[in-house]
C-alpha cells in the first residue's frame, strides 16, 4: 500500500500514542510497555506520514509465542504489515486479533479451525466498586510463600471448568493477588496478569474458585477486592473473558466492569 512504512520499532512512545486511542481494547499491550516486559515483547509497525496506522506485536516470555495484531481499520495496513515481516514472526503459536482485522489475519496466516478458537470479550472498569463482602472466610493478600497454594487452586478450578491456567508465579511480585480462605484453606484467588504503575493500567487475571465453593459470589468479591488495591496504582483496570461465560461477564458487570470489544484467539502456522 502507497504511503507507509514498515519495520520493527522500539519507539515507545509513539507505539504508546496509539494504543492509547483505544485503552480498553489494548489495555495489555499497554502494560507491555513497562520496563518489566518490554524484553519479553517485539514490536512492529506500519506508519504512515509518521503516525502509527497498524501494529503487529508478539510475546516470548513463556510458553508458545502469542502473537498480537493491533489495526484500528481493515483498511489494507495490517495486512501489508503481516506481508512485511511475516518471515520475522514465529512459525507457529496463538494469534489474538479483532474481527475488524480478521480478513488481514486470515489472508497471511493459516488458522486451526473454528472449533480450536475461542471468541472473548475484553472488559475494561468504569468504575470503582465498593468492596463486597464474601458470605464466608476473610480476605487475605497472597504472597510468594502461597504459591503452591494457589498451583493446587487453579489446578482443580481450571480442570473442572475444563479450561487452562496461565499462572506465572513471577506475576505475584509484578502486582497484588488476593484471595478468600475458608477456615484456612484458600478458596478463591484473584490477580494479575499485567500490573504496571510505570503506564498506569492493570489486567486482571488467575480469577479461580475452587469447585464446591462455586456459585457463593466468592470470585465477584475477591475480584472487587483486587480492583480497590489496584486503583493506588492503575487508572485502567481491565480483564479478558471467555464470550460464551455468560455468568462471569454478568458478575464483572456488577461490580462495574463495561464490555469494551470482541477479540478471537486461535492457533496459527505462518503460510
Amino acid at each position: 500500500m502507497s504511503g507507509l512504512e514498515f519495520g520493527r520499532t522500539s519507539d515507545r512512545k509513539q507505539l504508546e500514542g496509539f494504543l492509547r486511542r483505544s485503552p480498553g481494547l489494548n489495555l495489555y499491550s499497554i502494560g507491555d510497555l513497562d520496563d518489566h516486559y518490554w524484553p519479553e515483547t517485539t514490536w512492529f509497525a506500519a506508519c504512515r506520514d509518521g503516525n502509527v496506522a497498524a501494529v503487529l506485536m508478539y510475546w516470548h516470555g513463556h510458553g508458545d509465542p502469542v502473537v498480537l495484531a493491533l489495526g484500528e481499520l481493515d483498511d489494507g495496513a495490517l495486512e501489508s504489515l503481516f506481508r512485511e515481516v511475516l518471515p520475522d514472526l514465529p512459525e507457529s503459536g496463538q494469534i489474538h486479533y479483532t474481527p475488524s482485522v480478521a480478513r488481514a489475519v486470515q489472508e497471511c496466516l493459516e488458522l486451526a479451525d473454528d472449533s480450536a478458537r475461542t471468541d472473548h470479550v475484553k472488559m475494561q472498569m468504569m468504575q470503582i466498586p465498593e468492596s463486597i463482602d464474601p458470605t464466608v472466610g476473610e480476605f487475605v493478600r497472597l504472597t510468594a510463600d502461597d504459591e503452591v497454594e494457589l498451583r493446587d487452586l487453579y489446578s482443580a478450578s481450571f480442570n473442572a471448568a475444563g479450561t487452562e491456567s496461565f499462572f506465572i508465579p513471577s506475576d505475584l511480585q509484578q502486582g497484588p493477588f488476593f484471595g478468600v480462605r475458608v477456615e484456612g484453606r484458600l478458596v478463591s484467588a484473584a490477580g494479575v496478569h499485567v500490573h504496571s504503575a510505570q503506564m498506569r493500567v492493570a489486567g486482571i487475571g488467575n480469577v479461580a474458585t475452587a469447585p464446591e465453593f462455586w456459585g457463593r459470589g466468592l470470585a465477584q468479591a475477591v475480584t472487587s477486592r483486587l480492583c480497590h488495591e489496584l486503583s493506588k496504582s492503575a487508572d485502567l483496570i481491565g480483564m479478558n473473558v471467555k464470550k460464551d461465560n455468560f455468568a462471569a461477564v454478568a458478575a464483572y458487570q456488577k461490580i462495574g466492569f463495561e464490555v469494551v470489544a470482541d477479540f478471537r484467539e486461535t492457533r496459527y502456522r505462518r503460510r
